[in-house]
C-alpha cells in the first residue's frame, strides 16, 4: 500500500497550482468585452489529440475557422460572433458537414495580463485570446 503514496502525493502537487491560477482570474465586463474582442485572434488546442481551432474576429461580427485535426486535415467554416447582454462571447459557426456550433462563454483575464473564454468543453485547453 505504501508503494502509492508517492503517486498521489506528486498528482496533488499538479493539481494545486491549477487551482490557484484559475483563482486569479476575473470576469470581464460587457464593455470590457466588447472593447477587446474586434480584432482578436481565439485559439483553442486539444489537448488530447492535438487539433487546433483558429479563428480572427472581424469588427462586422464574422469570422473563418480554420480547424487543423490531429490528421492534419483542414476544416474551413464560416461564423459570426455577438456579446450578449451578460457579456458572453457568443458564436455559431456554419460546418458544413455536421450541425452549426453555438456557444457563449465569458471573457476572462489572468493577473499577467492574459485574456481566455471561460471554458465549458474539458476536451479543450482554454480558448486564448490574442491580438
Amino acid at each position: 500500500m505504501n508503494r502509492y503514496r508517492p503517486a498521489v502525493c506528486a498528482l496533488c502537487l499538479c493539481v494545486v497550482p491549477a487551482t490557484y491560477a484559475q483563482e486569479d482570474t476575473r470576469t470581464l465586463t460587457r464593455e470590457e468585452v466588447l472593447s477587446l474582442i474586434p480584432g482578436t485572434t481565439i485559439t483553442a488546442r486539444n489537448a488530447a489529440n492535438g487539433s487546433t481551432r483558429t479563428w480572427t474576429n472581424r469588427a462586422d461580427g464574422k469570422f473563418y475557422v480554420e480547424w487543423l485535426d490531429s490528421w492534419n486535415r483542414l476544416y474551413v467554416a464560416p461564423g459570426e460572433w455577438h456579446i450578449s447582454d451578460k457579456g458572453r462571447y457568443c458564436v455559431v459557426i456554419g460546418w458544413v458537414h455536421a450541425i452549426p456550433e453555438t456557444w457563449c462563454r465569458g471573457v476572462t483575464v489572468d493577473s499577467e495580463g492574459h485574456y481566455a473564454l471561460s471554458n465549458s468543453h474539458r476536451a479543450f485547453d482554454p480558448y486564448a485570446i490574442s491580438r
